[in-house]
């Protein structure tokens, strides 16, 4: 009798145990082990739904998609975000949980859900980890499933998420917003209406009054805010007007040359290549300056059209988001030159500033200083061609 007794308690701790290695989550209903949440669901548990035959006859006509179904992420005890920017000036911070971007505030409270697949702002997504969100009011483009809208400061979706991409940012005051859909850019206003037709193939921005570039059936030209066209669609590539200038450059039939804020040539597509031009002044054309490629050799040229440097130097090439450019040209009153196979520096008469014995150069500045390189060793020179052992006595020196 005692026997029996033992072994039906044996049998009933086996019984418990094997209960308890199956308990399952109550709210996906998976065994604990399998549960991705450990049984700690961020939402609240729902009631499990029956599986009941269905009726329905099978068809063979396409099935419409499911809905994207919106998935909010929360910190739970003890878990790191795996990533957490720096706060900015607004006191947020961009934060990324389990695949899912939102912000934080200072006291750790997601004020923004952390439900978007993607967040830009201010135009580089690595801006926001590395110094936050300015408290200058912009809207944030955010992505959930491979579609685009934006958002404020506060969260509050502005734009719906429908399109297929948007512009990074635009001001929180800003109409004017640049989106594409069904493979054509166009521009809406936050009230959704249509600025510009959804037509192009590309789409500049209107940046500082002036016309935008766009793209036409495989050409490009120049539109205002009304879709007026102000420069035909006449040409192979352009860059578009500088923030502050009046001259954009434009490429047809594999020359170079210039069109205005007027829609006309204002100089010559005669030119090898063409760099965007550095303006000093918005009204002064003078004094713009750009580089020109004639015969394999760079020189430069005034807003005039006018040979201010002859063609003379080497060069070289890189590229933006904006297609080739010149890897050295003006910035300010200094530019870096290449001669001989040598780097030197010239100022905008064409004047030589720093002589040509540098083998290259790994960073220069507006206010016409260059890091060069001489013999491997790193040279600090200034604006007036003095050079320095260290940046820190160059930058002292200065002051």
């Amino acid at each position: 009798m005692k026997k029996i007794i033992i072994l039906s308690m044996l049998a009933l701790s086996l019984v418990i145990s094997a209960q308890n290695i199956e308990k399952k989550c109550k709210t996906c209903g998976k065994v604990l082990s399998a549960c991705s949440y450990h049984g700690r669901h961020p939402n609240k548990p729902q009631k499990p739904i029956a599986n009941k035959p269905s009726n329905r006859i099978s068809s063979n006509k396409p099935q419409e998609p499911k809905p994207y179904i919106e998935r909010t992420e929360t910190k739970q005890p003890g878990e790191e975000y795996e990533i957490r920017g720096k706060f900015g000036s607004s006191g947020l911070a961009l934060v990324k949980l389990r695949g899912k971007y939102g912000f934080i505030n200072k006291e750790g409270k997601e004020v923004i859900p952390l439900k978007y697949d993607n967040i830009y702002c201010k135009g580089y997504f690595s801006n926001m980890t590395g110094s936050g969100w300015s408290s200058t009011e912009y809207l944030m483009s955010v992505s959930q499933n491979n579609k685009w809208g934006f958002i404020n400061q506060k969260g509050e979706l502005v734009i719906p998420i429908i399109y297929s991409q948007v512009q990074s940012y635009v001001y929180a005051d800003d109409n004017f917003i640049l989106c594409k859909k069904e493979g054509k850019w166009g521009a809406i206003g936050q009230d959704m209406c249509t600025k510009i037709p959804f037509e192009y193939e590309e789409l500049g921005g209107f940046y500082n009054g002036h016309p935008c570039k766009a793209k036409k059936e495989g050409k490009y030209g120049f539109i205002n805010e009304k879709n007026d066209i102000i420069v035909p669609f006449n040409y192979s590539s352009t860059r578009g007007f500088p923030y502050h200038g009046s001259l954009a450059q434009v490429c047809k039939n594999g020359k170079y040359g210039y069109v205005d804020l007027q829609g006309k040539e204002a100089i010559s597509i005669k030119f090898d290549f063409a760099s965007d031009f550095d303006f000093l002044s918005d009204e002064k054309v003078e004094d713009a300056i750009a580089g020109v490629i004639i015969n394999n050799k760079l020189g430069f040229i005034n807003g005039r059209g006018e040979n201010v440097i002859p063609c003379q130097y080497e060069y070289e090439f890189s590229s933006d988001g904006d297609g080739k450019c010149l890897s050295h040209q003006f910035w300010g009153s200094r530019c870096l030159v290449k001669k001989n196979g040598k780097w030197g520096v010239i100022d905008r008469k064409g004047t030589i500033i720093v002589p040509f014995i540098y083998d290259g150069c790994n960073s220069s500045s507006s206010s016409g200083t260059f890091d060069l390189i001489k013999d491997g060793k790193p040279v600090y020179v200034d604006k007036d061609g003095n050079t320095y052992d260290s940046k820190g006595e160059r930058d002292t020196k200065k002051r």
